[in-house]
């Protein structure tokens, strides 16, 4: 009589299994891909993993975006942006930290601003993707050949 009991629940107990194990797999799979996600406020960043950075792409868009204010070997120009060679938020970032940063700017009043003037979001180029500013931050972390990058 058990016996007849567990086959009639057998679809059943069939259907529920697989309902868990999609939910499951459903539930790595979102996992997996916020991997690469970050998000400070509204903004957020998707960037592969596996993706390495090209460092010549990211010289050429940090020579027309960035070195307008932080000069050509991210030193710093006066009273227009802070130096990035030998820089503690440059240094204590992760990558995904500071392409975050390079994604949306800063205020003048940004904490964290050391010269307290403003940055725009992509060095005001709207244009700029994702993969574009992660270029850029590598390139960025090529100014301190002593501090390895920060994944």
């Amino acid at each position: 009589m058990a016996e007849d009991v567990l086959e009639t629940n057998q679809p059943k107990l069939l259907k529920w299994t697989a309902l868990v194990v999609l939910a499951i797999v459903c539930l790595v799979g979102l996992c997996i891909a916020m991997l690469g996600m970050g998000r400070i406020g509204g903004a957020q960043v998707a960037i592969d993993p596996n993706r390495i950075p090209d460092l010549k792409h990211g010289m050429k868009l940090y020579t027309v975006s960035c070195a307008t204010c932080h000069g050509a070997a991210g030193k710093g120009l006066p009273h227009q942006g802070a130096p990035l060679a030998n820089s503690a938020f440059v240094t204590n970032s992760t990558d995904l930290q500071l392409i975050l940063m390079l994604k949306i700017g800063r205020t003048q009043d940004d904490p964290k601003s050391v010269m307290k003037l403003p940055m725009p979001a992509k060095g005001g180029y709207s244009n700029l993707t994702d993969n574009d500013l992660h270029d850029v931050a590598a390139y960025i972390r090529t100014f301190d050949t002593k501090v390895a990058t920060n994944q």
